[in-house]
């Protein structure tokens, strides 16, 4: 079991994005002395709520940032447990991936997208958000519609998808194999690096399933 305490104002929560960073929350006072590390909660990023992961409380906010409260706690109970988190954050630095992406690879497949959510305040809707396809960045989706015309219009070519890490790369490589699937061909995905297989066919079985070979 996670450490608990009611003085936990503020923590950070790891989103499962390809972004690597954490993101500061408020926690509201009906969720005081209940959030936990390894807590799963719902919070509000960019414009929708997704599930992240409670990895630490934060003795302050950070300067000049207007921070935004965490909506609903998923399990009154947090599904990660101390040991876990540990692993997961070895596992994110070794394997050079973002945290909030193996804090849901290592969860079982049955409770990933599971809970029932306890909102923060009265009246307050919770609602899941499927995290294995988030929105796509104007920059993303600029570079998704170029490639998908020409995979559509089926002329060939050879395409440099250029940006630093954690900038969603990936899930445009995830897309664009959505998109051969659907024309009923297929994709062949080469890892430039064996450290990167684990966390690579991870996310893409939660994708594809059991069509990846």
């Amino acid at each position: 079991m996670g450490a608990v305490s009611s003085s936990w104002a503020l923590v950070d929560v790891a989103v499962p994005y390809p972004v690597d960073r954490l993101f500061t929350y408020r926690v509201p006072a009906a969720l005081r002395g209940r959030i936990r590390a390894g807590s799963r909660v719902q919070v509000p990023f960019g414009r929708s709520r997704v599930t992240g992961y409670v990895v630490a409380s934060r003795p302050r906010a950070p300067a000049a940032v207007k921070l935004r409260a965490i909506a609903a706690l998923v399990d009154e109970e947090p599904l990660i447990t101390p040991a876990l988190l540990d692993l997961a954050r070895w596992m994110a630095e070794y394997y050079v991936c973002p945290l909030g992406e193996t804090l849901r690879a290592v969860l079982p497949a049955g409770v990933r997208g599971a809970g029932r959510a306890c909102a923060a305040d009265e009246g307050e809707e919770a609602f899941p958000i499927d995290a294995d396809r988030p929105v796509l960045t104007p920059d993303q989706q600029t570079a998704f519609e170029a490639l998908r015309g020409a995979l559509a219009a089926e002329a060939g070519g050879r395409f440099l998808l250029h940006g630093v890490t954690g900038s969603g790369k990936t899930e445009i490589y995830l897309r664009l194999i959505e998109e051969a699937l659907s024309r009923g061909r297929g994709a062949i995905v080469l890892i430039p690096e064996i450290a990167l297989i684990p966390q690579t066919v991870a996310r893409f079985r939660r994708r594809f399933a059991d069509a990846v070979a």
